[in-house]
C-alpha cells in the first residue's frame, strides 16, 4: 500500500497553502527581469542623415520632374473624371468575371439553363 507522501504530487491531494506557496514562488521567479533601461519610443528610430548636397538633389528632381518612378500627374480639375473612369473600368472588369463565371458554371451542368 503506498504511504501518504506518495500522493503529495497529485493536484487533488496537495495541501492549499503548499500549493499558494508554490504559486507565489513560481510568480516571483517569473517578473524577476533586470530593468531594460530607457523606452525604446522616446527615443529617435534613426539618426537624421540628411545633408545639404541631398536636400539640393532633392529639389532639383522635384523642380524638373525626374523623381524615378513617378507617374503621370492629374490635374486637379480632372479628377473626377479620372476617378469615375477608374470606377467604371472596376464595374466593367467585375462584370466580365461574373458573366465568365455564369457561363462557365452553364457548360458544367452545375446551373440549369
Amino acid at each position: 500500500m503506498p504511504d501518504a507522501d506518495s500522493h503529495a504530487d497529485h493536484p487533488l491531494s496537495a495541501h492549499p497553502q503548499s500549493v499558494a506557496a508554490d504559486i507565489a514562488q513560481g510568480q516571483a521567479a517569473s517578473t524577476d527581469v533586470p530593468d531594460p533601461g530607457p523606452v525604446p519610443g522616446a527615443q529617435p528610430l534613426a539618426p537624421e542623415t540628411r545633408d545639404a548636397a541631398g536636400d539640393a538633389a532633392d529639389a532639383v528632381a522635384m523642380t524638373t520632374g525626374a523623381t524615378a518612378g513617378a507617374g503621370v500627374a492629374t490635374a486637379p480639375e480632372l479628377m473626377p473624371i479620372k476617378e469615375l473612369l477608374q470606377l467604371m473600368g472596376a464595374i466593367i472588369f467585375v462584370m466580365v468575371l461574373l458573366a465568365i463565371g455564369w457561363a462557365a458554371a452553364h457548360a458544367s451542368g452545375i446551373w440549369p439553363e
